[in-house]
């Protein structure tokens, strides 16, 4: 079967939400990236961008789309402090879940992913049978 060439939707406005959720989320401080896609897609077509028609969710980034992108305007932006912010925040991590040890902590998110930007937040998962 062959594939639909525009299972992907419009290429053009692709790239450009996954451009402004990008900056939203870096610079804006936005979270949740389905919060990042639609805020964009406002953003895009309020300036022009109703040539492209009506959103289709096929037109929509992906999470890993927009994290690369992020992930890029971090290097861009803070360069090698990135590096020194990742590695105080995976020390930080390593002595909180020594502390935490009797809960099995894990280190999930950016810090984990080592695609921190400014102000990521450490994130541990702690367990416990009984509350």
């Amino acid at each position: 079967m062959k594939k639909n060439q525009y299972s992907k939707g419009n290429p053009q406005l692709r790239q450009l939400l996954i451009q402004e959720s990008a900056r939203l989320m870096y610079e804006e401080d936005i979270t949740q990236y389905h919060t990042a896609k639609w805020r964009a897609a406002k953003h895009v077509f309020s300036r022009g961008g109703a040539k492209f028609g009506k959103i289709r969710n096929c037109d929509l980034p992906s999470n890993g789309e927009i994290s690369q992108a992020v992930h890029e305007l971090a290097q861009l932006y803070e360069g090698e402090k990135m590096e020194e912010n990742l590695l105080a925040m995976r020390m930080l991590a390593l002595d909180v879940m020594a502390r935490l040890a009797a809960f099995s902590p894990g280190l999930i998110g950016s810090v984990s992913s080592g695609r921190i930007k400014q102000n990521s937040d450490v994130d541990i998962h702690v367990f416990t049978d009984s509350i």
